[in-house]
């Protein structure tokens, strides 16, 4: 008994969806004249492999390894016999090449808090801030980040390397007013 070729593929990349040409259905063949038998009780289980937890009826959709055990109940005529295949989901990438600090990172003092924020992060990403984060008094500052994944078992980071960020908030301009006597109304 072998396993037909739209169930069993080499260096297949899986991406969350169905491999092209496999149906959902096992085929099993007769080696000897490659012939399709038909009738048989068959099962499918899939068990972790490598460290992987997993043991069901049901396909796996986490990132783990992983083999799937092939089986044909003993019938009339045909004795029972299983095989395994071996196959990897691997994490799926999140690139961060597209984040970036906001265009904003000159304040002028107004009293309020003021940071500075990265822009177009994913959704699956956590962002924690460092350095000076919140600041309200003049001065110039370097806030830094790091990254995580929220789902680190399915995703991992690429092109995730920031600079620190260089801000600052800038006193601002005061004007003098200069008063007359006359306005004032006092002698000197």
């Amino acid at each position: 008994v072998t396993l037909s070729k739209e169930i069993v593929g080499v260096d297949v990349e899986y991406n969350g969806n169905v491999v092209k040409g496999y149906t959902g259905d096992l085929k099993w063949y007769r080696t000897d004249t490659d012939e399709e038998v038909t009738g048989l009780q068959t099962t499918i289980t899939y068990q972790g492999t490598g460290g992987t937890q997993y043991n069901s009826t049901e396909a796996p959709t986490n990132a783990g390894t992983y083999q799937a055990v092939f089986g044909i109940k003993s019938t009339e005529g045909y004795a029972a016999i299983s095989t395994a295949v071996e196959f990897t989901i691997q994490k799926a990438t999140i690139s961060l090449k597209d984040v970036s600090w906001q265009e904003t990172t000159t304040f002028t003092y107004d009293g309020t808090t003021h940071s500075v924020v990265l822009q177009n992060v994913p959704d699956m990403v956590n962002v924690t801030y460092g350095g000076n984060v919140e600041m309200s008094a003049v001065g110039n500052y370097t806030t830094t980040a790091t990254f995580s994944v929220k789902d680190n078992q399915n995703y991992e980071l690429v092109d995730y390397s920031i600079d620190a960020c260089s801000w600052s908030i800038n006193a601002r301009e005061t004007t003098m007013v200069t008063l007359s006597k006359e306005v004032v109304g006092v002698d000197a």
